[in-house]
């Protein structure tokens, strides 16, 4: 497992035998770019990822940088 510098993120995929979990993890940006859905702590639902949630998102990711925090973003994604 090597992080792709070129993607900007590293995918693993889990496999049980019954059921498959691909997880990427990497720069937020390119994170969001692959993502249609998220997810809110408060209610585990998935919304869509529409132009405001995508500004929420990034506004977030910019204010934690600005605070000297390296974000990162996760993605999750099922069969």
């Amino acid at each position: 497992m090597q992080f792709d510098f070129e993607r900007r993120r590293i995918s693993v995929l889990i496999d049980n035998g019954t059921n498959r979990l691909l997880v990427v993890k990497g720069a937020p940006e390119d994170i969001m770019r692959l993502s249609v859905s998220y997810e809110l702590d408060q209610d585990a639902s998935l919304r869509p990822l529409d132009d405001a949630a995508r500004a929420s998102i990034n506004a977030q990711f910019e204010a934690l940088s600005k605070d000297g925090f390296r974000v990162l973003g996760i993605c999750l994604a099922a069969d």
